[in-house]
């Protein structure tokens, strides 16, 4: 869903029936919200943007950032509620709107503005993207409930700079990243008390000792989530009772440029070792 801002407020709708808000405070109620700063006129992305989210009353700064070298921007963990997003860069005229963050998921939102050599109105433009794989899976209703760690894409990211999607692991609280233990091996993931949580790769199960880093890159990955010990929800519940790592990966067709025309070779080394699998446990 796009909607074109006008100036005098916005609303970001982040699921088709969004919930009701229930304060900007309240448990669960914080979704990630990044962006692109763009030129109007010739698409280039803007870098080293201020973009700053601010409370409507106070006129108190709750979020800021800065566009990268690609114009993109990240503000994480953003209260539900009504703000005021102001956004400035050299030689361009400033922005400033009201919006309304309402709902859960994954907030993305392109900033179009106006040099100041040119008399055109400033534009502002939301795109809702919400993963249709990650809401028939109940991703966002554990999300809410927030018993777990809930990665997004842009955050995932982030935090694997190498592109091995064990790094991400590195900030978890209660995770290890262990080298591999011969040269060439991938790095383990270890929970507390040294024990190897069983890895699901879109609802599949994949073998006893198969690692995020054997079947799957960071690009390939919309979603993650971690789950340690008794906190274990009924769709990742095993014996092993070390917890359970859930990765979604992208949505065919959703990829930017070359991203997601192609099954990538993780994900069919996944479709492959699934079906293995079944044979082995079958006979």
């Amino acid at each position: 869903m796009i909607r074109q801002l006008s100036r005098l407020s916005a609303v970001v709708a982040v699921l088709a029936c969004a919930l009701p808000l229930s304060g900007q405070d309240a448990p669960g109620s914080h979704v990630p919200v990044s962006g692109t700063v763009q030129d109007l006129r010739a698409g280039t992305p803007i870098p080293a943007a201020s973009v700053r989210l601010l409370h409507p009353d106070e006129d108190r700064t709750v979020r800021e950032a800065q566009s990268d070298g690609r114009g993109r921007f990240n503000l994480e963990e953003v209260p539900l509620g009504s703000y005021r997003i102001e956004v400035s860069a050299l030689a361009y005229h400033s922005i400033s709107e009201a919006v309304d963050i309402v709902g859960l998921g994954t907030v993305d939102i392109r900033i179009d503005m106006v040099p100041e050599a040119f008399e055109l109105d400033p534009v502002v433009v939301v795109t809702t993207t919400t993963s249709s794989r990650l809401a028939r899976s109940g991703f966002f209703e554990r999300q809410q409930r927030a018993i777990g760690t809930f990665l997004t894409r842009d955050e995932i990211l982030r935090r694997a700079h190498t592109g091995l999607l064990s790094d991400v692991f590195r900030t978890i609280p209660g995770a290890r990243v262990v080298p591999g233990a011969q040269f060439g091996q991938v790095p383990r993931i270890q929970f507390r008390g040294g024990c190897e949580p069983p890895v699901w790769v879109d609802g599949l199960r994949l073998m006893a000792g198969t690692t995020v880093d054997d079947v799957l890159s960071a690009y390939d990955v919309e979603a993650m989530e971690i789950y340690r010990g008794i906190t274990t929800p009924a769709p990742f519940l095993n014996r092993e009772s070390c917890g359970a790592i859930a990765v979604w990966t992208r949505d065919p067709g959703r990829g930017v440029g070359t991203e997601g025309l192609l099954p990538s070779f993780g994900r069919t080394i996944v479709g492959l070792g699934a079906v293995l699998t079944s044979v082995f446990i079958a006979f």
